[in-house]
């Protein structure tokens, strides 16, 4: 927004990201506590509603002296943007509308409108360029197949949660799964979505270190006792499913190794 400040004049401008098929207001430079504008928009609702749905630059004068508009519509438009550019990402879909709102009549000249589409081509450039980077780093910490942590991310992850608990005295677990026939993808798959039920959102699952512990997890902020509790319910979860045979011949209690703070070893999770 501060770009159309600088390059264009815009006194004030907006922006509305386009997401559960309506726009909603993200951010604003310039806008008066006493006329502010509306936090959300519908498609084809206003001038701004109208650049999404037709994906093409509006400008208040076209729209009013170029269509047949109602009453109410009119309304609609009052106060509202003067110029409405659609942002779009890199598969040419909607991400967002710029709206400027106030600006000298004076400068709201063609080479304005160019200059305004270039400042939001830009951006879209930017902004699919922060998510190319975005999508290769997820692909380098995680396992497309399964969804889950590489285990070199786990290892960095384990260290900065033992740091965090070391410096406000917070317990914290680490489960290894030591199920060797967990090979099959389908298996492994299902296995991991019975697991993640037992999980809270702060918890890391992740690909173990090799075939005999496939599966390894962060229990943040978790005692050993507390731990234990986890992993059986998630071996009576795997067992009202009918996998724990499945999984190992022997019982599962058994397969499972939990370790706290006290006792963990980052050198041995290194070179396992």
């Amino acid at each position: 927004m501060n770009s159309f400040n600088r390059y264009i004049g815009a006194e004030e401008a907006s922006f509305y990201l386009f997401e559960n098929n309506a726009l909603k207001l993200m951010t604003e430079f310039g806008w008066k506590d006493y006329h502010r504008r509306p936090e959300r928009y519908e498609l084809g609702k206003g001038l701004i509603g109208r650049a999404a749905a037709k994906m093409k630059t509006c400008r208040i004068k076209e729209i009013v002296f170029g269509e047949t508009l109602s009453n109410n519509e009119i309304s609609d438009m009052a106060g509202d943007s003067l110029l409405a550019v659609p942002v779009l990402d890199q598969s040419n879909k909607l991400f967002g509308v710029a709206s400027i709102e106030k600006i000298s009549l004076l400068k709201m000249t063609e080479t304005t409108i160019q200059t305004a589409k270039i400042i939001c081509e830009l951006a879209a450039q930017s902004l699919n360029y922060i998510d190319n980077i975005n999508r290769l780093k997820n692909k380098q910490i995680k396992d497309e197949a399964t969804g889950l942590y590489h285990y070199n991310y786990f290892l960095i992850r384990v260290e900065e949660e033992i740091k965090r608990s070391k410096a406000y005295k917070l317990p914290l677990a680490i489960v290894e799964f030591k199920w060797p026939g967990l090979t099959e993808p389908s298996m492994l798959r299902s296995t991991i979505a019975i697991i993640k039920v037992s999980l809270r959102e702060l918890d890391v699952l992740a690909i173990g270190p090799n075939a005999d512990i496939p599966l390894i997890l962060i229990l943040p902020t978790t005692n050993k006792d507390d731990a234990s509790l986890v992993t059986k319910k998630i071996i009576e979860r795997l067992d009202s499913y009918g996998l724990s045979h499945m999984i190992s011949e022997k019982d599962l209690k058994d397969t499972i190794t939990v370790t706290d703070l006290e006792t963990l070893d980052l050198k041995r999770l290194e070179n396992i």
